[in-house]
């Protein structure tokens, strides 16, 4: 089957060229080497029951680049959720390497901030 060397989109046989890209299409796209996975520790940040609070520091994380994951005692999350006010105990997790960074804008959001002393 074709390939778009642009878009990567497949065609039937018989396709010379995108039409999106307007490129000829190649028999087959090149192997790019996948990216090395960074292995890293996850450490607690924040527990709460304060569930405005958490998903307000998520999206803050998030804009800053800073990979996180929120857990409550109805399960893990990660992206963009909806959790209720009855959730209890949500904790949230941010990568060893990103912690200062996590910090700073865990400062600016909940005045008090304090880490927490144990984790799960």
């Amino acid at each position: 089957m074709p390939f778009c060397p642009e878009c990567g989109a497949e065609y039937l046989p018989g396709k010379t060229r995108c039409p999106d890209c307007d490129v000829d299409l190649v028999d087959s796209l090149l192997d790019e080497e996948p990216e090395a996975e960074i292995e890293t520790e996850a450490v607690l940040l924040l527990t709460t029951s304060d569930a405005v609070t958490a998903e307000i520091l998520v999206e803050a994380l998030k804009e800053n680049d800073i990979p996180c994951l929120m857990r409550s005692g109805a399960g893990t999350y990660s992206g963009i959720i909806s959790i209720t006010p009855s959730m209890k105990g949500i904790s949230i997790y941010v990568p060893e390497p990103a912690l200062d960074e996590a910090i700073e804008i865990a400062e600016t959001i909940i005045p008090d901030f304090e880490l927490p002393d144990e984790a799960d």
